[in-house]
């Protein structure tokens, strides 16, 4: 009894929690269009420590936490990890973590507004699909980045 205890009791705590997952997009270099914000958030499944939201508050995600600041328009992002969770309800989706490049914020890990419950809109992560492969990004928020000379 006691193993099966056990058992349910693993099985459950790693249903809540987001595993990291290969991607062809790790390392990849994104540019902000425009100037955005970052927020603290809940670190939980959904999101981890900070968020980007475009000037809206995710409130599911960060309520009674602060608004870390803005993050010029320009600034480089880097693709650090691509995560899949699940929630009972919506099922399975993957989050996207880029770590900051420069600035005031530079070496924060953020997660960027994705097809994940709860993420603010605009969805910066446009694709839903579950291949970490095929991520298509929102162009009006995020471009790749320049080549340096």
């Amino acid at each position: 009894m006691k193993i099966l205890l056990v058992i349910l009791m693993m099985s459950l705590l790693s249903a809540c929690t987001a595993k990291s997952i290969e991607s062809v997009y790790i390392g990849s270099c994104k540019q902000l269009i425009g100037d955005q914000v970052i927020w603290e958030a809940f670190d939980n499944i959904y999101v981890g420590g900070l968020i980007f939201s475009s000037f809206e508050q995710p409130h599911l995600l960060s309520r009674g936490k602060t608004k870390m600041g803005i993050i010029d328009s320009g600034t480089q992002l880097q693709i650090s990890q691509v995560l899949q969770g699940a929630n009972g309800s919506y099922g399975p989706f993957l989050r996207v973590q880029v770590e900051v490049l420069a600035g005031q914020f530079q070496g924060m890990i953020a997660d960027l507004p994705a097809c994940v419950p709860y993420h603010p809109k605009p969805q910066w992560v446009d694709s839903c699909d579950l291949e970490p492969n095929k991520l298509s990004f929102n162009e009006s928020v995020l471009t790749d980045c320049l080549p340096q000379h």
